[in-house]
């Protein structure tokens, strides 16, 4: 075969839908097929659809893990995505890349409290000490804020720091305006953010990155008194507090 003819034939032969799948969390894509199968140590996936595209995604989590959902799925039937369409509709998109089909898996953080606030409360408020002996405490809490258990959430939901110049101690959704995520960002990164008085906890250790990363997430879903925030666990992963 010439070169001209090659040419010719060469984009024919590269002809197709392009239908990448992916994976976020632990687990793996399974075809009833068989033939686009996707392990999490294969990505990336793609599947190029020449004809009719017919296959069943079915979800695996892998051990300690739980499947959420997907995204970009045609139809779902329980928890496996269907594609069904015809010849002729995939080869109106020839050479084109479809939207990703998305497996999204969670990791079942059993041990965790069942509010994502009440996990904040346990790891940074209780375990840090924030709301013991002459800190934040129930009795004569300093600067009127009590962290202790039961009674923090009312102190600190949209409730103006006494020293914040008019901040919200908490801001739903918006911990970079929110003064109680500025006191204890200070300690954990030095310089980054401007508050008035001591950076906290002003004894022990700062936040790890992780904790003060799973506050931010918190404050930025909107500070929710009750559920977990994400459907990926993502404050409680941040904590340290999944399996």
């Amino acid at each position: 075969m010439g070169i001209k003819s090659l040419l010719l034939v060469l984009p024919l032969a590269l002809a197709g839908c392009t239908h990448p799948l992916e994976i976020v969390g632990d687990g793996d894509i399974r075809s009833s097929s068989g033939d686009h199968d996707c392990l999490l140590e294969e990505l990336p996936c793609k599947v190029v659809v020449t004809g009719d595209y017919v296959d069943t995604y079915i979800p695996e989590p892998r051990s300690g893990f739980r499947f959420v959902g997907w995204d970009n799925c045609l139809a779902a039937e329980g928890e496996n995505c269907v594609f069904n369409v015809p010849a002729a509709n995939v080869k109106q998109n020839w050479f084109k890349t479809m939207p990703a089909l998305v497996a999204k898996f969670a990791p079942l953080c059993d041990k965790a409290p069942a509010d994502s606030f009440s996990a904040i409360q346990q790891v940074i408020f209780n375990g840090k000490g924030c709301n013991t002996g002459g800190c934040h405490s129930a009795h004569r809490p300093a600067a009127g804020l009590n962290l202790a258990t039961g009674s923090s959430f009312a102190s600190i939901f949209n409730v103006a720091a006494l020293s914040g110049g008019g901040m919200k101690l908490v801001l739903p959704g918006d911990s970079a305006n929110s003064y109680l995520y500025r006191k204890v960002a200070a300690r954990t990164n030095p310089g980054t953010v401007a508050i008035a008085g001591s950076a906290m906890p002003p004894g022990g250790s700062a936040l790890s990155a992780g904790q003060l990363a799973a506050l931010a997430a918190w404050i930025d879903a909107g500070a929710p008194q009750s559920g977990r925030v994400g459907e990926l666990n993502e404050v409680e992963q941040l904590l340290g507090l999944c399996n």
